[in-house]
């Protein structure tokens, strides 16, 4: 059997060549070379970052520190690896590349790490754990959270493309399930694509004003894995992470936001109106721009009332009588 090399930022990563006739099993499903070859390229890279997370990274810290197999997260595999390798040798031998592409990169690190683990050798892993911020840091932290607000009017005053690209950056960087990295997004500044998405902002009293960006989802990715069919919230949850963080920024950056949603109806007129292939699907939108309004921010009720732990609220002195909850019946039983 030939193998290819590929070289991580550690060291040479081996792993074989695919053969005819042979089936890989990945995921939940069973694949054959030809499927591999002919997979959408966004989709094996997906795909691959998929099995690199849920059967390498889950486990390669506890393998790396000592802890016996049996308590680390979830039973694992025979051999770590054993799933990602298929993947990144269809990858490499289709002639896609691996540096410049980060998502990449760290897929082909994990596979080092995992050959070093198989081998029964533990590379120092080059990790922090999370550090408390500063004092400063906590205060812009709190700043940011609480002093956020949807605005619905805005100045005659186009946003800088590169904060755009700052705040379609933070909407990578949210939370994703199972790593799929799915999201999708269509930046919108033409007056008919705004007119259409508006919602119920008058936004034909300032024309080019302000830029819409709405969350897409590639479906592929969620089909491909069956996580359509396991986590059908896991694409809802996907989106709606990535437009929180994308609202963030732009109140960082001075700007303002709104969330919007939209019935399932609009998707095939924005897919029409932006020549977006039918496994695109739009999902919500936000509303980017200057502010010319500084609406009263709504105010959130206290935490107390919607905690409904009774180990933390034992833990945190909480009055128990005065903020009774769900948790509470079950603790009598």
């Amino acid at each position: 059997m030939s193998e290819l090399v590929v070289q991580s930022k550690y060291g040479p990563v081996k792993i074989s060549k695919l053969e005819e006739g042979t089936e890989y099993k990945i995921g939940v499903r069973v694949f054959t070379k030809k499927d591999l070859m002919d997979m959408p390229v966004e989709v094996l890279r997906a795909v691959f970052r998929e099995r690199t997370h849920h059967t390498v990274e889950v486990y390669i810290w506890d393998a790396l520190n000592g802890v016996p197999p049996e308590d680390w997260l979830g039973p694992p595999p025979a051999q770590l690896g054993d799933e990602t390798k298929p993947l990144l040798a269809a990858w490499v031998e289709r002639g896609l590349p691996i540096h410049g592409l980060p998502d990449v990169e760290y897929g082909v690190d994990m596979l080092w790490l995992s050959d070093e683990v198989n081998a029964g050798r533990t590379p120092i892993l080059q990790t922090k754990l999370p550090e408390p911020f500063s004092e400063d840091e906590m205060k812009t932290m709190e700043k940011l959270i609480k002093e956020r607000r949807s605005i619905r009017r805005f100045k005659h005053k186009d946003v800088e493309d590169w904060k755009i690209m700052e705040i379609l950056e933070a909407g990578v960087r949210a939370p994703v399930g199972c790593n799929t990295q799915a999201q999708r997004f269509l930046v919108v500044d033409d007056m008919a694509g705004l007119k259409l998405l508006k919602g119920d902002i008058p936004l034909h009293k300032w024309p080019n004003s302000a830029k819409m960006i709405v969350v897409c989802q590639d479906t592929r990715i969620y089909n491909q894995l069956a996580l359509d069919k396991f986590v059908p919230q896991n694409m809802f949850m996907d989106a709606a992470c990535a437009a929180d963080h994308m609202l963030l920024m732009a109140h960082a950056l001075g700007l303002a936001g709104c969330w919007l949603t939209h019935p399932p109806e609009l998707h095939s007129q924005i897919r029409r109106m932006y020549s977006l292939p039918e496994y695109i699907v739009p999902q919500l939108r936000l509303l980017i721009g200057y502010a010319e309004d500084a609406p009263v921010k709504s105010q959130k009720m206290p935490v107390q009332d919607a905690l409904q732990s009774c180990i933390l609220r034992y833990r945190t002195g909480i009055d128990r009588a005065k903020y009774p909850g769900v948790a509470e019946k079950f603790q009598k039983q």
